[in-house]
């Protein structure tokens, strides 16, 4: 088991365990987050309400942090991906608020190795991309920035295997 924290109905937080059956939910929930708890149920042998409590109870202490959607970005016009390495020269934690601001820098990483950080960017076009690299560039303490643009995307939102039992979806 896992400890993850929950809040009491007092406001307190308490740890949480995270056990196989909540492991299991959460292995449906990676795979499509609208899967109903009574479909999850039946399929764990456990009551609607059980599995309700569970998933409550997991997001409430965090363990899950948000139910999403995976998008067809093209479809949305958005069909730039491009990941942009950054070197600093000072100030990690003024940039890391700065870079946080981009609102097209849909994941940001600070990172070990020949780079201080990487952005994940959704734009949508090559114009646009430049515009953000040179809005990055034009902070204070980057010193220089690598971009990669994506051309195709082999595995994306994968689901990560959070337990040690085989699940048939």
């Amino acid at each position: 088991m896992t400890d993850a924290h929950e809040v009491s109905s007092e406001g307190t937080v308490k740890e949480m365990a995270v056990d196989e059956t909540d492991r299991i939910i959460i292995s449906f929930l990676q795979r499509d987050s609208r899967t109903p708890a009574a479909e999850i149920a039946k399929r764990l042998g456990l009551s609607e309400t059980t599995v309700r409590n569970r998933i409550r109870k997991l997001a409430d202490s965090s363990v899950i942090k948000r139910f999403t959607v995976n998008l067809d970005l093209a479809k949305l016009g958005k069909g730039i991906t491009a990941l942009v390495m950054i070197n600093t020269t000072r100030g990690q934690q003024a940039i890391s608020q700065e870079l946080n601001t981009i609102s097209e820098a849909v994941e940001v990483y600070s990172v070990t190795g020949e780079f201080d950080y990487v952005l994940k960017v959704i734009c949508e076009n090559p114009t646009e991309l430049e515009k953000i690299i040179e809005k990055i560039r034009n902070r204070t303490s980057v010193e220089r920035t690598t971009t990669f643009v994506v051309l195709s995307t082999i595995k994306e939102g994968g689901i990560i295997p959070v337990t040690s039992k085989q699940i048939t979806f």
